[in-house]
This record gives structure tokens, sequence and C-alpha cells, in this order.
């Protein structure tokens, strides 16, 4: 890809937007008939967002969403870990994560933290972190040789930046100074950003000084400091928690969980939930149910949110439904958002007679917690319109889930997408109809998310 041509006819398409009228609609239709590679989509795409094109805006994050994808697969590197790995970003990495944290995981070897940055950026909702966490990733594939990719990824993120600003109505990003930096055909680039990246000290490539860090150093983020580690006993089975050095570091944690969590007495440590879900998993419900309900006991949210599941699915105890819906219940007061998706199927399969006082019950505590800026809680009262109807009001439905399809990610508008088909079907089965074509072509077919 060659930049300095790439941006200069960038400039010739946002002056031909400017001079010809329709320009940009004609250049739209046609693109949506071309395969989506950067080199054909960035025109377009930096002259809907520097013009503020906003009626075009979500084709511009549709092509730019389809261009990652591509590069983000060529950069994972597979190993045989990564499914356990993954168990763990999603019990317990997502909850701690932040782009602070970043220094702290490129201490973790590099599939790793490329799987974790990939995560991240697909999780995140903020344009800023996505940016960064994108120059993260082009820095990787400039130093493992990979000097195509890297400028696309940093092309991508100088495209955020672009977006970002036409979000917040500011002045577009006329200048590519701020791309130029990162133009890795150039060699004193190349240079200066290969520095950068390899001279981090990591717990992959400097084991002492990795040691040394978990041992000596202050631990500013305890639970993330522990998933690091954790992580690294995956990828390296034979070294970790064998040495007498690696017992020191878990014991050095274990003291200092008390002090660090007495403000969140709901966050379980990463050994326990390992230990949950491995006992869950292996159908050890005789070990796992009295484990599970002294941390209830002790409000752990992910412990709640268990007891709700094994009541429901009568894993290990006899199925109740109402024991399931407090659990949930109270797993949902304490921020989990997934517990209010599982109490959906909850209410559905109580009985007739307490369906109405159940759902009237839950109402005031979901509609409490949605808001524009948060998506999930916007697919939560979706899901519960769709499925329970009133109080839940039809309109106020539409209006959330459309605007999480808008501003979502890949999972988030495949939900929203199946929600509001959902939702038309019966009133409208031609628009109900094409939002579930619309779900399928972002994944529904492929994904059990929807699932009891």
């Amino acid at each position: 890809m060659n930049l300095p041509h790439m941006l200069v006819t960038c400039q010739a398409y946002t002056a031909a937007c400017q001079q010809k009228e329709g320009f940009i609609d004609e250049q739209a239709t046609m693109i949506r008939l071309q395969p989506w590679t950067l080199k054909a989509c960035m025109p377009l795409m930096y002259a809907i967002y520097t013009q503020a094109h906003y009626h075009h805006f979500f084709l511009a994050q549709q092509m730019q969403y389809t261009v990652e994808q591509t590069l983000f697969e060529q950069l994972r590197v597979d190993y045989p870990e990564r499914e356990d790995c993954h168990i763990f970003f999603d019990e317990y990495v997502y909850p701690n994560a932040s782009p602070a944290h970043l220094e702290l995981y490129a201490m973790l070897p590099l599939p790793l933290y490329i799987d974790i940055l990939l995560t991240l950026h697909e999780r995140s909702q903020l344009v800023d972190e996505r940016k960064q966490y994108k120059i993260a990733l082009g820095q990787i594939a400039l130093c493992t040789e990979q000097r195509d990719i890297a400028q696309q990824l940093f092309v991508c993120a100088w495209l955020d930046e672009c977006m970002m600003r036409c979000q917040q109505q500011l002045e577009p990003v006329l200048s590519f100074d701020w791309i130029l930096q990162y133009n890795v055909f150039d060699d004193a680039c190349v240079d200066r950003l290969s520095a950068c990246f390899q001279t981090r000290r990591t717990f992959a490539n400097d084991y002492d000084y990795g040691i040394e860090q978990f041992l000596h150093a202050p631990i500013q983020y305890w639970p993330v400091a522990e998933q690091c580690l954790s992580l690294f006993s995956i990828f390296y089975p034979e070294v970790a928690w064998q040495t007498q050095t690696l017992q020191q570091i878990e014991q050095r944690f274990v003291a200092q969980q008390t002090y660090v969590h007495a403000d969140t007495p709901n966050t379980p440590d990463f050994a326990t939930i390992q230990h949950l879900l491995q006992l869950y998993h292996d159908g050890k419900y005789d070990t796992l149910l009295p484990l599970t309900q002294k941390l209830a006991d002790e409000q752990h949210v992910f412990a709640l949110s268990l007891l709700g599941k094994l009541y429901f699915k009568g894993h290990g105890v006899t199925r109740d439904l109402a024991e399931s819906y407090y659990f949930y219940k109270e797993a949902y007061m304490r921020g989990d958002d997934e517990a209010a998706m599982m109490l959906a199927y909850v209410v559905k399969a109580i009985a007739a007679e307490q369906h109405e006082t159940t759902v009237y019950d839950i109402y005031p505590l979901i509609l409490e917690n949605t808001t524009q800026e948060s998506i999930t809680s916007c697919l939560i009262y979706g899901k519960w319109t769709a499925m329970h109807g009133e109080p839940f009001q039809h309109e106020q439905a539409i209006f959330l889930l459309e605007h999480a399809f808008l501003h979502g990610l890949q999972l988030e508008k495949m939900h929203a997408a199946y929600l509001l088909s959902q939702l038309y079907k019966e009133d409208n089965a031609s628009l109900a109809a094409q939002w579930f074509n619309i779900a399928k072509q972002h994944g529904f077919e492929q994904t059990s998310y929807f699932s009891e």
C-alpha cells in the first residue's frame, strides 16, 4: 500500500465530492458491489468522516469493520491453549480490562498479548480506545515483519481519529501529519517504531525481569497482575506454579487480596473462578454447589449468577425457577448484565399465573439501568420487550435496538437485528424478514448466543 499516493487520492476524492453534487451518493452505491479492501474504501471513508456525511456513516463503519477483521485474522497466532485462555478472558479479564493495563499485558507471550488486544478492541465501545489498540497491533505487525498489515492498521487508527472528531463535531483531520509518522515503508519510521516496541521488556522475553516485577514491584493493578501470571501459566504449564519462586508470587497475591479488594467484596479472585468453571464443565455439582453457595452468601456476583444457572438448569439441584430468579436478579443488581438476559428466559418459564407479577417486579430495575450510553442495556430492554411485552414499551424498544445496531459491535449488531425482527414479526412481516436477514449476515446462524 503506497501511503503517499493513497493520501493524494483521498484529497482528490474529497475535492470531487465538494464539486460534484451527488458524487458521494453514487460512490456509496458503487462501493457496495465491490470487495471491501482498505485501498478501495479509504477515499470514501475519509470523505464521509471529514465532510460529515452522516447519512453514509453506517456504511463507512461497516467498511472499516470488514477491513479490520481481515487484518486481525492475519495477525492471530495459533496456539493449543487458546480455548482455555478465552475462558479466562470471558470470565475475568474483561471485567478488569482497561487501556491503562496494556503495559502489564505486554509482559505476556506475544500470541497472548495479540489475543488480548484483539478481544479488548472487539469489546470496546470507545473509538479512542480502539484507536490505541490498533496502534499497538500495528507495532506488533511491524516488528514481526508484516509491514503491509502494520501500515493498514495505522491507517485504520487514523480513520478512527477522523471518525471521532466527526462524532464530536470538531474540525476534521485535514492534515496527514498524524499518519505519516506511521509510514512503515520509510526506513527511518520503521527503525523508530521497531525500537519503541522491541525495547519493552516483557515477561515472555525476559523471564527474570517478570519474576522480579511480580515479587517486589508495587502491584498497582492487582487483578491484572494476577491475570497476567495466570495466563502465563496456561501458556507455559510445564513451568507455571511449579517452582518455589512462582509459589512465592502466588502467596504475595493472596496476602494482598484482602487489602486490594477491601472495597469490592463481590469480586471473586481468579483462581476461584477458574476452579468453579472447571467443576461446572466437569459436571461435579456435589463439590461445586456448596462452594458456590458459600461465595453467593458473601455476595460474589459470579457465584450468584452461577447459582441462578444451576437452579434454572437443574444441575446438581432440583430445578427451582423461583430460586433461579432470585439469584439472577441479585447478580443483575450487582452489575452482571448477562444475568438480566438469562432472567428473561427464567420468567418465560414461570407459571402463567405468576408471569405478569414477576415481569412488573423486574421492570423498574431494568428501566433504571437502561441508557443509550450502554449498548448492553439497550439490548436487555429490547429482549424483555420482545419476550414479555408490557409494561415494556414497544416503540422505546425499537428506538433503543436501532441505536444498538448503529453503534454496537458485531455481536451486538447481530443481537439487535434479531430482536428487531422479533418485535416486527406480528405487525410488519416484510420488515421483520429484512432484520432477520441482517442478523444472519452478522453471524446469527453461527452462534449460540441466543440459546438458554
